[in-house]
């Protein structure tokens, strides 16, 4: 008989997601739900369910061939701002509830076939034996640079994850871009664009994929932006404007498809229609949340080189 003890940052996971996480070796989920349902696996003693939520100071008894597989004791891991975890993945800000990292183009955020490593897989290696791997609370393209945050206990990935779903007219969650498209904005003031996008299944060199398209209001959901030019400037590409794109839904690709179906795609987003460039110029660049009765508030600025270089940028005023 082994046993193990929930941990505070392991408040609240379900029964299935604790095992998977404190076993060192990879258990399929049938198996773990096998275990369970013979009353191998035990919560104080007593015979579980595979969802049931755990507590703090809880118990879990595994079978006794799984003892070996078992990591006891949590390991003390810290990370501070500026820290590089792997591929390029920065540490941005660092709090005992969640990591805000700066992900570089081309890095994915979740396992995918074809891809060497993401997000969730640096996160993994990096906090082995944590009391609690942190893991993202949000999407963000491969292809987008900037601001992705990872929950550090199962409350705060939680808490994190319901702030980024929210229905459509909550203003809890502010999210400010940085985008270079080819070509000359034509308004000087803030102009709020709205379509309505869907999704649709393509295939390429027979590769499927999926990608997004307008459409009229009852074949599609709503996208709204808000979008500003802060300049525009001679390229070797031809004129350039650098824009400044606040969020109002979260649509698969809005920003790229808003932007391409006005004749302004994004550099480097030859998915859209964009001139062909090393990597995409779109950049995740602010993020402001209320947490804990107060407003956390984070900025980033994308390391592009000239002539995209940003020295600095509007915050989120």
């Amino acid at each position: 008989m082994h046993i193990l003890t929930v941990n505070q940052a392991e408040q609240g996971m379900k029964l299935i997601n604790f095992l998977s996480r404190r076993l060192e070796r990879e258990a399929a989920a049938s198996e773990l739900h096998r275990w369970i349902r013979s009353g191998q696996v035990r919560i104080n003693s007593k015979r579980a369910r595979a969802f049931d939520r755990l507590a703090a100071g809880d118990t879990v008894r595994l079978p006794p061939f799984a003892a070996d597989d078992a990591r006891q004791e949590a390991v003390a891991i810290t990370v501070a701002p500026g820290d590089i975890l792997d591929h390029g993945l920065r540490v941005l800000a660092a709090t005992d509830d969640f990591l805000a990292l700066e992900k570089p183009a081309g890095l994915p955020s979740q396992p995918g076939s074809k891809q060497e490593t993401d997000v969730v897989d640096i996160l993994r290696r990096r906090f082995a034996g944590a009391a609690y791997i942190p893991a993202p609370a949000h999407r963000l393209d491969k292809k987008t640079s900037g601001i992705l945050l990872a929950g550090r206990t199962h409350e705060a990935q939680e808490k994190l994850h319901a702030l980024f779903s929210r229905r459509e007219n909550d203003k809890a969650v502010t999210k400010i871009y940085l985008a270079w498209v080819l070509g000359s904005w034509p308004h000087a003031q803030e102009q709020v664009l709205t379509d309505f996008l869907a999704k649709e299944a393509d295939t390429l060199d027979g590769t499927a994929f999926e990608t997004v398209r307008a459409v009229d209001a009852q074949h599609g959901k709503e996208a709204r932006c808000r979008v500003s030019c802060l300049e525009t400037r001679q390229t070797p590409l031809g004129a350039a404007s650098l824009l400044r794109v606040v969020l109002e839904t979260g649509r698969t690709h809005q920003i790229r498809v808003q932007l391409a179906i006005r004749k302004l795609a994004i550099i480097g987003d030859m998915k859209y229609k964009g001139v062909p460039y090393s990597h995409m110029l779109l950049h995740a660049h602010a993020l402001a949340f209320p947490w804990k009765g107060g407003r956390v508030a984070l900025e980033s600025l994308p390391d592009w080189p000239a002539p995209f270089a940003v020295a600095e940028a509007p915050n989120l005023a």
